[in-house]
C-alpha cells in the first residue's frame, strides 16, 4: 500500500528570515498564539507559505463583495464537504470569533447535507 510523505512541521524556534516573519504575521492576523500546523508544513517551501499566506489573506481574512462571515461560511462548506477536520475545525472556531452562534453553523451543515445528498442522487441517476 502506497504511503503519502512524512515530514515533519518546522517549529517557531526553527523558522528564519522570511518564514519567521511570515509566521509572526499569521499569528497576529489570526490573534493566535501558535503557528496553525498547515502553516508550519508548508514552511519547509518558504515561497509556497508566503504565496499560500497572500491568497489566504485576501481570499478568506478581508470583507470584499463578500464579507468574511460568508467566506468562513463557504469555507466550512466546502471544508465538511471534503472530510477536512483540520478545516472544519479552523473554520468553525473563526465563525465563531465572527458572532456565527452554533444554532447557524448547525443551520449550515444541514444546507451542506442536503446538497452533497442531491448531488450524490443526481450523479447516480446521470442527471444533467
Amino acid at each position: 500500500m502506497a504511503k503519502g510523505i512524512s515530514i515533519e512541521p518546522i517549529s517557531e524556534q526553527e523558522a528564519e528570515d522570511r518564514v519567521k516573519e511570515i509566521f509572526e504575521d499569521i499569528k497576529s492576523t489570526l490573534e493566535v498564539s501558535e503557528v496553525p500546523r498547515f502553516y508550519r508544513m508548508i514552511a519547509h517551501i518558504p515561497l509556497y507559505l508566503e504565496t499560500t499566506w497572500k491568497r489566504v489573506r485576501f481570499a478568506l481574512l478581508q470583507d470584499g463583495r463578500l464579507d468574511t462571515r460568508t467566506k468562513w461560511m463557504v469555507s466550512l462548506a466546502i471544508s465538511a464537504s471534503n472530510n477536512n477536520r483540520p478545516m472544519i475545525l479552523e473554520s468553525t472556531e473563526r465563525l465563531k470569533t465572527l458572532g456565527a452562534s452554533d444554532v447557524e453553523i448547525a443551520e449550515l451543515m444541514a444546507v451542506v447535507d442536503v446538497v452533497n445528498g442531491m448531488n450524490k442522487a443526481l450523479k447516480a441517476v446521470q442527471v444533467n
